[in-house]
Parts: structure tokens; C-alpha cells; sequence
């Protein structure tokens, strides 16, 4: 049921069942120490949250049963999102307010439309969505109110008499009183659930979506609340300050995202600007994100993959003080091409194609020699299902191809290997020798 469209408010009638209900208030009125209840906080991350006046309600964390992860899973459902996520979501929260006890009007989301890292429409991430689950009817009060829609009724003066016997004359509580019973408000009702968008629909933060807990005058409020993320949920890290110098001689595009495991290559990319040749540029980034460089800008030339990325999750990017100089240039291929002409009359040097015959895209990198091939390859490029890539390489080099995305090693062998190799696999035609890939469903590699 359509409540609000500003901000965007739904009812969802019985979208808990009373097993589920009962199943998560015993795991947290019973656990003594991973879920035990304790007095509510605010704060907009770890390091800053902290008990306070204006939320007195009692709060524990399920992000581990059977109940928690299925609700999960209906939220995601119910929102119509194609693919459940893990990290797209918050651990689930329960609630219990108790007579007198609620929340003043606050906001869900993280910071506001100033910080493209938390602005969803400038390819940040951020809470986009509330799932409240109320688990409990409440005889009077307990209700969830959007304090800044506008007035629908007026103030009972008979509930003006009795808040006046319950909360400090001038007390914030008596003030919210008053908003919940003239404002956009749901009571309260066994298994029911309110869906609240804390974005508008173009993916900037909503200052409409904000919301709080009404005080509870009788009975004891039993809720559940899920947080829904645009992206993986942004975690608590330190600025990298990082310089990138452009070694190109001419134009190169930065951009930017979250890094999600598994993500294409291809995906989520968002233009940050452009770089001159032998250009410097000074950024404060983040360990969760992830930077690629492009000939063309992502703006005009979407779902195409950097020619080089990097991230900054690395216990080496935060060791160091300072800036970080990161040179921008087609690494993999200008170093083998180094080598190439330190060794144009090296018998030890062949001409390779690389067939992808795997079912999906591969990323194809290289080692100089088999001393790193532990360690990420230098990539050399993503190869298409059905395609190929041509290299001239030595027999000291180590060659990796890896399911994209996800990182799955599908091939890894040195050139001496397979120029060994009697494999029909290793053939060598019009020149060069043709390795073809192929993932673990054809054959044991």
C-alpha cells in the first residue's frame, strides 16, 4: 500500500511470519554475549557511535540465523532487485522499545549530497532503502513518523493531558509527541512492515525520508530494522592520498568505483576527469575503491573496461604517509615490448594467440618469469568468449588466464612449458603458436 511519494513510503501487510518473529526475539533475549540486547546508539560509523538521550531504545544484531538471512532475501524481493547481495545490505537489527523509550527524527543514510562517495546518482554508495519490521502490536504510541511531511490531523488534547503525565514539560519527547500524531505516521501492527526510499528516484540523498520512533505510552514495541545499499556498503577506512602521473603523450580518463568481488571488469565505472600528458593529479581515495584509466571517458564510452586499474585495499597503501605516486601507462604491454627489443635475435622468443574457448570472458596476464607467478600477472587484456589475443613472448614468461569476473585461475603455464608441450592444444599455425583456454567444465587443466 502506497502511503507517501514524498518521501517514498509503502506498507507490506504480513511480511513477517509469527515462527520468525518468535524465533528472533528468543535468540536475542537469551544470548549472553554475539547478540545480547544493549542500550541503543547513534553515530554515522564505529568509531563514533555512542549512547544518547535521544534514542532510548535496546538493540541487538542478527546477521547470521536462518530467519535474518530470509528476510534478507524477501527485502530484496520485495524491493524487485534482480540479484541478492550480501554486501549490499546490513547486518538486521532488532529493537525494543519499552514505555517512554523512542528515537528522534534522523536520517539513514550516511553524510549528505555534498560527498560523491556517499551520492548514489554520482556513482557513490549509500543506504538507498528502510525495511521496518514491526514485530509486536502496541497498545498505545510506538509509532514510526516522517517528520518532515506535512500536517494530516490535529493534536488530541486528551493525549496532550496524558503525554504531560509521562515526559518533562519542553522534553523532546513530549515535542515528538506532537509530530507523531500531525505528521505522516504508522502504528504499529504484528507482521506487518513499512519500505521507505531514503533517496529520491534520481539516486540523490532524500532530506524527506526522515523518520523516527515514536515514544511508546503503553506496551512494550518489539521491531526489526534492514538497511539496503545501492552498492557494497562502504567500510570504515582511512583516506589514501594518492598522485597519479600520466606518462602517455596524450589524454587519459580517470574514473572510479566500489570495489564488489566479482564485478565485471567492464562494470560500474564512473568518470572522475581527464589528465594531460605528463600531467599530475592529486586524489584522496579510499581502500573499498577501485581506479581505472581510459582513452575515452566511461561518460561517453560506457561498459568498456579501463586499460589499467588499480585499488588501494593493500596494507602497503596505508603504512606509508605521504602521497602515493601511481604512474599511468599500458604497464604489461610497454614492458614487453622492452623486453621484446632487448631480445630481437633470441631464439627463446615466440609468437603466441590465446583462443578463449571458456564459456565467458578471461582476463590474461603475464609474469617476466616464474618467480612471481604466485602473485597477480601484469594484465595483458580481457578476452571475449570465442576470441583471441596475439603476444610475442620469451620462454622465461609465465602466462595466467582468469575467469572474468570472479578471478577463478583457469590456465597458468610458462612459455618453455607449452612451446614443450605435444598437447594439441599447443599448435602452432600461421606462425604462432595457438593456446587455447578452457575452463575446468571441459576438461582437468
Amino acid at each position: 500500500m502506497t502511503l507517501s511519494l514524498s518521501p517514498a513510503v509503502f506498507r507490506i501487510e504480513n511480511f513477517i511470519k509469527p515462527e520468525e518473529i518468535k524465533d528472533l526475539i528468543h535468540r536475542v533475549e537469551t544470548s549472553n554475549v554475539t547478540h545480547k540486547l544493549e542500550r541503543s546508539v547513534v553515530g554515522d560509523s564505529p568509531s563514533e557511535h555512542m549512547k544518547s538521550a535521544i534514542r532510548t531504545s535496546h538493540q541487538a544484531w542478527d546477521d547470521t540465523s536462518d530467519v535474518a538471512d530470509a528476510l534478507k532475501r524477501r527485502a530484496f524481493n520485495v524491493m524487485r532487485l534482480p540479484h541478492f547481495n550480501e554486501r549490499q545490505v546490513d547486518g538486521m537489527q532488532i529493537l525494543r522499545y519499552q514505555q517512554k523509550e523512542a528515537y528522534i527524527g534522523h536520517h539513514d543514510y550516511f553524510l549528505n549530497n555534498d560527498d560523491p562517495k556517499y551520492v548514489p546518482a554520482r556513482g557513490g554508495s549509500n543506504r538507498i532503502a528502510t525495511l521496518f519490521v514491526y514485530m509486536t502490536d502496541v497498545a498505545e504510541g510506538g509509532q514510526t513518523v516522517w517528520t518532515r511531511t506535512e500536517n494530516r490531523s490535529q493534536y488530541n488534547n486528551d493525549l496532550k493531558a496524558k503525554v504531560q503525565k509521562l515526559f518533562p514539560q519542553g522534553g523532546w519527547e513530549a515535542e515528538m509527541l506532537e509530530t507523531c500524531h500531525t505528521k505522516l505516521s504508522v502504528a504499529p501492527k504484528r507482521g506487518d512492515a513499512v519500505l521507505f526510499y531514503d533517496v529520491t528516484p534520481d539516486g540523490m540523498l532524500d532530506e524527506m525520508s526522515e523518520h523516527g520512533g515514536c515514544p511508546v505510552i503503553s506496551g512494550t514495541k518489539w521491531a526489526a530494522n534492514l538497511w539496503v545499499w545501492n552498492d557494497a556498503r562502504l567500510t570504515e577506512t582511512s583516506p589514501v592520498a594518492v598522485q597519479f602521473v600520466n606518462r602517455f603523450d596524450q589524454t587519459v580518463y580517470l574514473s572510479w568505483r566500489v570495489r564488489t568481488e566479482g564485478s565485471a571488469s567492464s562494470e560500474g565505472w564512473t568518470a572522475w576527469g581527464a589528465t594531460e600528458a605528463d600531467q599530475t593529479i592529486d586524489v584522496d581515495t579510499y581502500a573499498e575503491h577501485e581506479w581505472g584509466a581510459h582513452f575515452v571517458s566511461p561518460a561517453h564510452e560506457p561498459g568498456k573496461a579501463p586499460f589499467q586499474q588499480w585499488d588501494f585495499s593493500g596494507p602497503q597503501w596505508r603504512q606509508k604517509t605521504g602521497k602515493h605516486l601511481v604512474h599511468i601507462h599500458d604497464g604489461a604491454k610497454k614492458e614487453l615490448q622492452a623486453i621484446n627489443n632487448e631480445h630481437k635475435l633470441s631464439s627463446g622468443k615466440f609468437a603466441l594467440r590465446f583462443l578463449n574457448q571458456a564459456a565467458g570472458t578471461i582476463r590474461l596476464a603475464w609474469h617476466a618469469d616464474a618467480s612471481t607467478a604466485d602473485k597477480a600477472g601484469m594484465l595483458w587484456e580481457v578476452i571475449e568468449s570465442g576470441a583471441h589475443s596475439d603476444a610475442d613472448s620469451f620462454s622465461e614468461h609465465v602466462w595466467e588466464a582468469r575467469s572474468e569476473p570472479g578471478g577463478k585461475l583457469l590456465h597458468s603455464m610458462s612459455v618453455h612449458d607449452m612451446a614443450a608441450a605435444t598437447s594439441s592444444r599447443f599448435e602452432v599455425l600461421d606462425e604462432r603458436m595457438h593456446i587455447s583456454v578452457v575452463d575446468q567444465a571441459d576438461k582437468e587443466l
